[in-house]
């Protein structure tokens, strides 16, 4: 039985859910009062409220999916608790080799940079780096425009995101860190979902967005997403990347140039269902066959 680690608003899960072929057990985190859980050295079992059960004896496999606790109002004490909870309960699943898609720590071993490093050997990959200080700053090629960007993708204290957004490397202030990036033109944006062997990719036009992140106006934006065909040789490309990040599921966003992909990001555990909301190409449902039927390790 596949057992879904996540939240209780998770609007991924619900699509997800009408979509699965066989058993499973959703596990929502943030609602952890109205399930019963024991876990030993040994075994492990959890219940829903319907009675519904999962335990070490019939559980195959797990996926982590955006196991947040926006909706738990206990003390912080108790998220933190129940965060290494579910942590010892997904390694239980992760030492027999039975996780799909990627651990929500896995930006710790595969940040930006080395992301980066890794990609360059297959694809464009524009220049970059991590500063403070001012030394590092002062020192980049000033005939470059230059971008910046959030590792964390949190928010501050007031409530505020950091989208990327085109700067004067001089003007930042060096108290703080940064994360620059060489600032690409580009027509359209490129991201491909990868689910095991299967990449789908899809494009967006660039012309009528206001600022440089598309994040920004996903939702009032009316320009959509739309399929795009891979060739062989990009195919290619992309396999051996991934292979050589030990990964096998993520979204890849790239900005396309004269028609050559130019690599940005992997978002290990990236939303995807906006790029086929209705599943009008049945996006969801090869994506809940991954997670069902695709690799485990």
């Amino acid at each position: 039985m596949l057992l879904v680690i996540t939240g209780i608003g998770d609007g991924t899960v619900d699509v997800l859910v009408d979509e699965f072929s066989a058993p499973f057990f959703r596990f929502n985190l943030d609602d952890f009062e109205s399930y019963t859980f024991e876990m030993s050295q040994d075994s492990w079992k959890i219940t829903n409220p319907t009675g519904h059960s999962i335990s070490s004896e019939n559980a195959s496999r797990c996926f982590w999916w955006k196991a947040f606790m926006y909706q738990l109002s206990h003390d912080k004490y108790v998220k933190e608790e129940l965060k290494v909870i579910a942590e010892n309960l997904y390694s239980w699943f992760s030492r027999k080799g039975l996780i799909v898609g990627n651990p929500p720590y896995l930006e710790k071993y595969l940040g930006k940079l080395t992301q980066a490093s890794i990609a360059k050997n297959y694809f464009k990959v524009p220049n970059q780096k991590i500063c403070w200080g001012g030394l590092e700053l002062s020192s980049e090629d000033p005939g470059k425009n230059w971008v910046v960007k959030s590792l964390s993708a949190n928010l501050t204290d007031s409530g505020k995101a950091l989208f990327t957004t085109e700067i004067k490397v001089n003007e930042l202030d060096p108290k703080y860190p940064w994360y620059i990036q060489e600032k690409i033109e580009s027509l359209s944006d490129v991201t491909i979902l990868c689910a095991g062997t299967n990449y789908f990719a899809f494009s967006r036009s660039r012309e009528s967005l206001s600022g440089l992140d598309w994040r920004r106006e996903q939702f009032t934006n009316p320009i959509s997403w739309v399929p795009l065909n891979l060739d062989a040789k990009i195919n290619e490309k992309l396999t051996n990347m991934l292979k050589d990040m030990e990964i096998d599921w993520g979204r890849v966003d790239f900005l396309q140039v004269d028609n050559e992909l130019i690599f940005l990001e992997i978002n290990p555990n990236g939303q995807w269902v906006f790029l086929d909301g209705q599943n009008s190409i049945g996006l969801v449902s090869k994506v809940a066959d991954y997670i069902m039927h695709g690799s485990t390790h």
